[in-house]
């Protein structure tokens, strides 16, 4: 009966014993690379990470974290933490539609950019006649600049007596 009182008092003063905090605590910080702030947190020795909500960046998808910066190791947060780590945020730059239309909003041209791209290089289409009305201009500019979100630019028409000449 000792023996066995002996065993048992063993088993639990290991299983207690593993219970017990290691007491080393590793940390994963977040880089975010221009998104939004993400707090580091801190990892028991041998425990899984938490997953942090994902960042945000106008104009860009958050894809992934990695521990390098260029991009090639995947951060895993199913795997226990061994270190103190650094993992930086990969984005994907959105793209935007550019969608010129007549004043019946049909669609007469449309161009697919990237937030951030230099818009130069986009032109305006040539709006369609009206019998009984002349163009008059489009409802706004191109930006110099591509924004992140969609562009609908229209033809505007004016009654020939009342057209301003001036054409941009």
């Amino acid at each position: 009966m000792k023996k066995f009182m002996l065993i048992i008092v063993s088993s639990m003063v290991l299983f207690l014993a593993s219970c017990v905090p290691s007491g080393t605590f590793y940390t994963v910080t977040f880089d975010s690379k221009g998104g939004s702030e993400v707090a580091a947190i801190e990892v028991e020795e041998g425990e899984l990470p938490e997953i942090p909500k994902d960042p945000y960046r106008i104009g860009y998808t958050f894809d992934r974290w990695y521990v390098d910066e260029d991009y090639t190791t995947r951060f895993n947060f199913f795997d226990r933490m061994e270190d103190n780590v650094t993992v930086y945020a990969k984005w994907n730059v959105n793209k935007y539609f550019i969608r010129f239309y007549d004043d019946r909003n049909n669609l007469l041209k449309f161009y697919v950019v990237e937030y951030g791209q230099d818009l130069s290089f986009v032109t305006y289409p040539i709006p369609p006649e009206r019998n009984e009305l002349k163009f008059a201009s489009w409802t706004e500019q191109v930006p110099d600049i591509m924004p992140a979100s969609d562009l609908g630019i229209y033809a505007t028409y004016m009654e020939e007596d009342h057209l301003d000449l001036s054409y941009r």
